[in-house]
Parts: structure tokens; C-alpha cells; sequence
């Protein structure tokens, strides 16, 4: 029997505490920061949303940098990225997900919108095995 857990934690739960509903309530942290935290806490793993491995704005040719950046900065303080996963919810076209939409152009290429997410995914999870099954499913 295995009795050696490993744990993850997204990065969003040591965000400014910020929500529709109210302003921060903290001050942000850098990533790397937030990667010790982890680390002292018992975490090996990080989960990650698209835009939390690589900010939206960067340049298709400078998106390698930034992945092998943020697999640097992990590798660095100890933990391992679980997963990188698309932020479909925050795109109108996505209102009705990805595999559920009524629209064919969309339930019919669900792939589409994970692309960025599945570049950097394999990027900084070349190493990881424990997840790697549940990490992308849409590969």
C-alpha cells in the first residue's frame, strides 16, 4: 500500500484576496515567493491557470523563454508543476464550456482553446509522472 502522499496547491490561493466583491485585502506576492511558500508548507506541486505560467500579452516567440523561466523558478524552490490549465471560463465564447458548447465550431475542436495552456504544460511538466494522467486530459 502507498502511504506516501503528495500534495498540490494553485498559485490563486495566495493571490491579493481581491474578488468582485471586495479590493485586496493583502499585497501580492512573486511567484517564486509564493513556490517557498508552498514548499515550507508541505506542498511538492503547483497547479497553474495559462496566465499565471505565461502573462496573455507575451509574444508567441518569447513564450519558451518564459515557460523554461517558470520551470526554472520552480525547480529552484522545490515543487513541481501539477498542471496548467486554459482559462475558458473568462472567455464569452466559452460561456457554455468547451466540450458543451451548442456551437459546432467550438464543440467540435475542443482543443482549440487549451493550445497555449498544452505548450506550456509540456514545457514545465516534462518531469512529472505522479498526475501526469489527470494534468491534460484535452492533449
Amino acid at each position: 500500500m502507498n502511504t506516501k502522499f503528495t500534495f498540490s496547491a494553485g498559485v490563486w490561493n495566495l493571490n491579493t484576496g481581491s474578488d468582485p466583491f471586495g479590493p485586496a485585502v493583502r499585497p501580492d506576492k512573486e511567484f517564486a515567493e509564493k513556490c517557498r511558500t508552498f514548499k515550507r508548507l508541505g506542498f511538492d506541486f503547483v497547479q497553474l491557470h495559462d496566465d499565471d505560467a505565461v502573462p496573455m500579452d507575451v509574444p508567441p516567440n518569447l513564450v519558451e523563454f518564459y515557460t523554461k523561466k517558470l520551470k526554472t523558478i520552480c525547480e529552484d524552490n522545490g515543487v513541481g508543476v501539477e498542471f496548467i490549465a486554459p482559462r475558458l471560463w473568462e472567455d464569452p465564447e466559452f460561456a457554455d464550456g468547451s466540450f458543451t458548447s451548442g456551437k459546432a465550431r467550438i464543440s467540435g475542436n475542443p482543443k482549440m482553446p487549451s493550445a497555449p495552456s498544452t505548450s506550456f504544460s509540456n514545457t514545465v511538466t516534462s518531469s512529472l509522472k505522479p498526475t501526469q494522467e489527470r494534468a491534460y486530459s484535452l492533449k
